[in-house]
């Protein structure tokens, strides 16, 4: 059978999570098989609806629509509450579809195989009071990557993670963005940090 994307501009097709999607694959289905999967792959940049079709010798084509909406970021597991002596938090930038009102992400979803790396910009805003840290070092600014396949940046800084160093008693903001992604209310934490 045949599955193909009527928009390839905007959707590709792909037999698995880790196949570079393109517009249309080949799948066999053996004798007696009722049901079979595939991946669809958004394009970066662009936005719209695009629709599925199946193909396969003797049966109706099959048709499903696709919507394809910009993508959203989120930050996930930074502690709202931290000492100034604490042990440094951290934390990570997640990617997918905005939720109601952009407040979170309704569903995370990987960048697609044969994708860009994504990158996860990061701002603190006061110095006094804490710091971020990356493999870089540690500033008031910081960036992040998220590899094609995954939905997430990684989780420690070892491996390219990211984390939050409180330094002294306030309150601070740390906020992220990525260029051409909706940033929901949760992609900006306030931590107080306490005695």
């Amino acid at each position: 059978m045949t599955i193909e994307s009527d928009n390839p501009s905007l959707l590709l097709v792909s037999p698995n999570a880790t196949t570079a999607g393109t517009s249309s694959i080949q799948l066999s289905l053996a004798d007696g098989t009722t049901n079979f999967s595939y991946f669809v792959q958004g394009v970066e940049s662009v936005t719209g609806t695009a629709n599925v079709i199946i193909k396969a010798a003797g049966f109706k084509d099959g048709t499903a629509a696709m919507i394809l909406v910009q993508p959203a970021l989120q930050i996930s597991g930074l502690a709202t509450s931290r000492t100034a002596t604490s042990a440094n938090d951290e934390f990570i930038v997640q990617i997918g579809i905005p939720g109601t009102n952009s407040i979170s992400l309704s569903q995370v979803q990987a960048v697609r195989a044969g994708g860009n790396t994504v990158t996860a910009n990061l701002t603190n805003s006061e110095a006094t009071v804490a710091q971020l840290v990356t493999l870089a070092g540690a500033g008031q600014t910081a960036t992040a990557s998220i590899q094609p396949t995954q939905f997430q940046t990684p989780t420690t800084v070892s491996t390219g993670g990211l984390a939050f160093d409180p330094l002294a008693v306030g309150t601070t903001t740390v906020s992220g963005s990525i260029t051409g992604f909706i940033s929901t209310v949760n992609a900006s934490v306030t931590v107080s940090v306490t005695n």
